[in-house]
């Protein structure tokens, strides 16, 4: 937790901590931040999840039932995401544990889902 991001303006934004807590609780805090460098021309990454389920199947819980979240990720660029910088994609219904094992299959699995790149420009707030 080094500068720029332990900052108080970055880890307690007035803006951005009001949303956060309602989604999360009044007890929610920073656990990470970090910069995601991309490089003209660099490949796309693979699809990916950034966390992990809190429950599944195992735990008594349908990957089909909806729960509050227990974490989020707020992304904030520093330059403008145009169709040609390649945004970042959303998998729409990955929330669902079904949806989000079929995404994870290797390439060979057919993709039949939807998904999602938001542009955005700098200094916009994307929290998922």
């Amino acid at each position: 937790d080094q500068p720029p991001f332990s900052y108080v303006d970055v880890v307690n934004n007035p803006y951005l901590m009001p949303i956060i807590k309602s989604l999360l609780g009044q007890s929610a805090k920073l656990v990470y931040a970090g910069l995601i460098l991309s490089f003209p021309n660099s490949r796309d990454q693979p699809w990916h999840q950034d966390g992990e389920a809190l429950f599944d199947e195992h735990d008594g819980f349908s990957s089909e039932m909806h729960l509050p979240p227990y974490a989020l990720n707020v992304f904030i660029p520093l330059d403008d995401i145009s169709e040609e910088l390649g945004p970042t994609e959303f998998c729409v219904g990955s929330h669902f544990g079904s949806i989000a094992k079929e995404i994870m299959q290797p390439k060979s699995t057919k993709f039949e889902h939807s998904s999602v790149g938001p542009l955005l420009n700098c200094g916009d707030v994307l929290i998922y």
